[in-house]
């Protein structure tokens, strides 16, 4: 897998990865809210800790995680929008907004794109390798280079 493909799928895995942590949390908050129990941080009787203070803090751990999650998405996002924009076709950009940005199945990709699944993963491969092709262009002239 080329380095330009790794970056533009790490986009659809962050945004995975952020839904899951936001299922999560909705998970502990409603679990948490069920609770009658004080949140006092110290152990109860017999050795039981504080549940309700424990989720707290687990909400608040993966909230911060979400949050880093999100900023980390957003600037992926950002860099491969802009990589994407620049394709010569737009049937390049929209094949690969579907698949990587959107997160898509190469069936469902190839549905809404209204092309067949073998057209669109050509187009995919073709738009890549052109993003590639820029990414050497820029590296070789030293100006570094992102997708």
């Amino acid at each position: 897998m080329s380095d330009v493909c790794a970056r533009l799928e790490r986009c659809g895995a962050l945004a995975k990865e952020a839904d899951t942590i936001r299922e999560r949390i909705i998970r502990l908050r409603s679990a948490s809210t069920g609770t009658h129990q004080a949140l006092s941080g110290m152990p109860r009787a017999q050795g039981k800790r504080d549940v309700v203070g424990n989720t707290v803090a687990q909400v608040e751990e993966l909230i911060a995680r979400w949050e880093r999650t999100i900023a980390l998405y957003l600037e992926m996002m950002g860099e491969a929008d802009e990589a994407i924009s620049s394709l010569p076709t737009m049937s390049m950009r929209v094949v690969l907004r579907y698949r990587y940005l959107d997160g898509m199945e190469w069936p469902d990709v190839a549905d809404k794109a209204c092309y067949s699944e073998s057209h669109c993963r050509r187009l995919a491969t073709a738009g890549i390798a052109e993003l590639e092709r820029r990414e050497r262009d820029q590296t070789a002239d030293g100006d570094g280079g992102a997708a």
